[in-house]
């Protein structure tokens, strides 16, 4: 089963939040933070090969949200994975 991640996109509970991150200055991946508890509350950050995020450019609600995913990895999420963004 393939599970598809969208930059700055959180899905909790069936309700949809589009997180606001600027992701144009990045290389067109993202950070993806699979939820343990099922796809609907995967969370992914844009960020470069890396998988480095530039929490300078996130908003504060979507780095609230990052620095949530990194904090609770192994408890809610499992151990985020670099990934190319959809084109699209």
């Amino acid at each position: 089963m393939s599970t598809h991640f969208r930059p700055g996109f959180l899905a909790e509970n069936n309700r949809e939040t589009v997180m606001k991150a600027s992701c144009s200055h990045q290389d067109g991946f993202e950070l993806c933070f699979q939820s343990l508890q099922g796809p609907h509350r995967d969370m992914s950050f844009p960020c470069d090969e890396g998988g480095h995020v530039d929490m300078d450019r996130l908003e504060t609600c979507t780095l609230h949200e990052y620095l949530y995913a990194r904090a609770v990895v192994g408890k809610e999420f499992h151990r985020p994975a670099v990934r190319r963004r959809p084109q699209g």
